[in-house]
């Protein structure tokens, strides 16, 4: 990737490759462990984590910060949160890359309070000097009731479900 992006022109701190997506707690040492070898042998690469509502502790994004060159963190709640707050704080300080975001699907959206997405969210980036606000749409079902999009191949594949992890096979 960074060989690619370096090609294009693109410096490596004109962009931040998203390490995971809303890891659980027990993520956390796999993911320290991938991201101290991309330091290691990519020292210059940024990469990001984004945190979702279940979050994986205070202390493990402590663990993780000296890794970790842009956050991505759910809504609103990690920002009611003194002990986040700060982290945060220190973490904009640092010169890293802080957001906010939420992720809404055809039916919340439908549903969803037009105040909180389009007013309440850019004061939460506004107020807490955010450096992004970030709005993810996630299209479900696509596949039918109950899968989502990233679970489901649009032709030629099976996947094989595992809760949230995955396991193609391509059939001739």
């Amino acid at each position: 990737v960074k060989a690619a992006m370096n090609g294009l022109g693109i410096g490596d701190a004109e962009y931040l490759i998203e390490a995971w997506d809303e890891p659980e707690k027990k993520m956390v040492p796999t993911i320290l462990n991938a991201l101290q070898e991309v330091k290691r042998r990519l020292p210059t690469m940024r990469m990001c984590l984004t945190l979702g509502a279940q979050g994986c502790g205070m202390d493990a994004m402590e663990q993780l910060a000296p890794f970790v060159d842009g956050w991505v963190l759910w809504d609103y709640g990690y920002f009611d949160r003194p002990d986040c707050r700060a982290f945060v704080r220190r973490a904009l300080a640092a010169g890293k890359h802080v957001s906010h975001y939420t992720c809404s699907t055809r039916s919340t959206m439908l549903r969803s309070d037009r105040y909180r997405g389009y007013r309440q969210r850019p004061w939460i980036a506004e107020a807490n000097g955010l450096t992004g606000n970030d709005l993810f749409w996630f299209s479900d079902a696509a596949g039918g009731y109950g899968s989502q999009d990233w679970k489901v191949t649009p032709w030629g594949q099976i996947v094989y479900r595992s809760f949230d992890d995955f396991i193609p096979s391509v059939r001739a």
